[in-house]
């Protein structure tokens, strides 16, 4: 099992794996897309709210913030520039 949590025994961590094994692929995914829905709104709770409420500017945020220093600068910069492009016309730099 590679992705043992830090915070979690082996033992515990081997019944929660079972548990989760037993799951429908089904009900996987849709805990999957559940908690990253939790995560964005957490992630969005923290903007200011000038950005929180610009569309343009809360999805670059966002990105910023959950993949930002998992992606290569020169993608992540060519990924916002089309964000800007088929949202609007928000300068990214404001909430990088």
């Amino acid at each position: 099992m590679n992705w043992l949590p830090a915070d979690t025994t082996p033992d515990a961590a081997e019944q929660l794996h079972r548990l989760l094994l037993v799951r429908s692929s089904e009900a996987r995914i849709r805990m999957a897309c559940d908690m990253f829905e939790s995560a964005r709104a957490l992630v969005i709770a923290s903007f200011p709210r000038e950005v929180a409420q610009d569309p343009v500017r809360r999805a670059i945020a966002v990105l910023t913030r959950m993949y930002g220093h998992d992606v290569d600068g020169t993608f992540l910069t060519k990924v916002i520039d089309d964000l800007r492009r088929r949202l609007g016309g928000s300068d990214h730099r404001q909430v990088l």
